[in-house]
């Protein structure tokens, strides 16, 4: 975090704690960095925060915010199959 090495093993962290970091330290002109954000506040079930940056990676590469987001649909509905 701004430059600085995290002392820990990132699976480590705690998935809430993961989710805060990733939306604090976005980049408005990564879009990847935007996505790890989008893909974590939705696994921590707050699917509204995640608008925004998927809204903002999406103006900046289309495909690559509709792609993540149809990936992430499929493999939510497989677990519900299940």
């Amino acid at each position: 975090m701004q430059g600085n090495d995290l002392p820990l093993a990132w699976k480590q962290v705690a998935l809430e704690n993961r989710a805060a970091l990733a939306k604090e330290e976005v980049r408005e002109d990564d879009v990847q960095a935007l996505l790890i954000a989008a893909v974590h506040q939705l696994a921590v079930g707050n699917a509204n925060a995640a608008e925004d940056p998927f809204a903002k990676a999406a103006l900046k590469e289309p495909g690559a915010a509709k792609v993540a987001k149809a990936v992430l649909v499929l493999r939510w509905r497989s677990r519900q199959v299940l």
